[in-house]
């Protein structure tokens, strides 16, 4: 290992100027710490994100006009079902 010192902590590569050019050098313990809070609020922003779109597209597919029993079974998965990949699921068998 190169025994040369590596700057860690905030600084400006100047050539990006100083908004696109700010950057910051972790150590690789520290890196993989943010690398496990951004994959948590990644985590938890997805889930926020296929809760608003399922409920936009329950609201979109809603009317008060009979419809077939396919419609309305696709509209209780999508208001009672939990995740995408289950939503997806039901959807699919829901085909066949």
């Amino acid at each position: 290992m190169n025994s040369s010192h590596i700057h860690t902590g905030p600084w400006i590569y100047h050539s990006r100027g100083t908004v696109f050019g700010a950057t910051i050098a972790l150590t690789t313990r520290y890196s993989g710490f943010l690398l496990a809070a951004i994959t948590v609020l990644v985590g938890f922003a997805g889930a926020a994100v296929w809760g608003i779109a399922k409920y936009t597209l329950h609201q979109i597919q809603s009317s008060r006009d009979a419809k077939d029993v396919i419609h309305h079974q696709q509209q209780a998965i999508l208001k009672n079902s939990g995740t995408a990949g289950n939503s997806a699921w039901k959807l699919l068998l829901l085909t066949l």
